[in-house]
């Protein structure tokens, strides 16, 4: 199966008509705030609702496989989006679909 890229349309690769004909949609959130809203949420969170499990063995032993899962996942996305000689800067137009590793379940690119 062939991926049509914004080349195959003669449009100019990372021009705003290139994005928008791809269906890339930006939302201007800026990064730090992807990191620090959650962590807010979770301090509030602890606060209304305070639950005593940190600190235990089984939490520690949790939360150490769901970080290595987590990075084996980022690892395995970055892979298959360098494999691809693709793009992995959420807005920049990427030259082709990935649908396998990852990707068959979740959305290309990765963001």
């Amino acid at each position: 199966m062939r991926v049509r890229t914004a080349d195959d349309r003669g449009l100019r690769s990372g021009s705003a008509a290139a994005a928008h004909d791809l269906g890339a949609r930006v939302i201007p959130i800026p990064p730090p705030l992807l990191y620090v809203a959650p962590m807010l949420a979770g301090l509030v969170l602890r606060r209304w609702t305070p639950l005593s499990i940190a600190g235990r063995p089984a939490s520690a032993g949790a939360g150490a496989v769901l970080l290595l899962a987590g990075l084996g996942l980022a690892a395995a996305g970055v892979a298959a989006i360098v494999r691809h000689r693709t793009t992995i800067v959420p807005h920049h137009a990427v030259s082709t679909l990935v649908t396998s590793g990852a990707y068959r379940l979740s959305r290309n690119p990765m963001r």
